[in-house]
């Protein structure tokens, strides 16, 4: 459970209301469980399922920039899966769920990395070039 107050305001005696915001869904096993349990079909859920279509697209544009470029596990869209397994918690074991974030962010790093190249050879370019970074 977590605990916040609501200030509320009565002149010079001006204090917080608590309020309690359950964390877990009844009937869970404690709260990381009853987390997981209740995840599917959530905002968290529809997050991830976002997340893998952003790096959907980030890849492909990458690869339309830099044919050489491929992300090792590809996003296969519109199944919500990362290297065959699904980002959507209760579509498979939580080891698979976990694998499937995993391999989910190794894809990021390789998009970060990516990145992180391009703009030091624009860097390069531009000092070749005599231009002023900003």
């Amino acid at each position: 459970r977590l605990t916040a107050g609501e200030r509320v305001s009565r002149g010079a005696a001006t204090r917080a209301l608590p309020q309690v915001h359950n964390l877990w869904s009844e009937g869970g096993t404690g709260l990381v469980g009853s987390v997981f349990a209740a995840m599917r079909g959530t905002s968290f859920g529809r997050a991830l399922e976002l997340l893998l279509s952003f790096v959907h697209e980030a890849g492909q544009h990458i690869q339309a920039n830099d044919p050489a470029f491929s992300l090792p596990h590809p996003p296969e869209l519109p199944a919500h899966k990362v290297g065959g397994l699904s980002i959507v918690h209760g579509q498979g074991s939580d080891e698979q769920w976990t694998k499937a974030l995993k391999l989910l962010m190794a894809d990021i790093k390789w998009i970060l990395g990516w990145a992180a190249k391009d703009e030091a050879q624009r860097e390069i370019e531009r000092e070749r070039l005599g231009e002023t970074p900003w």
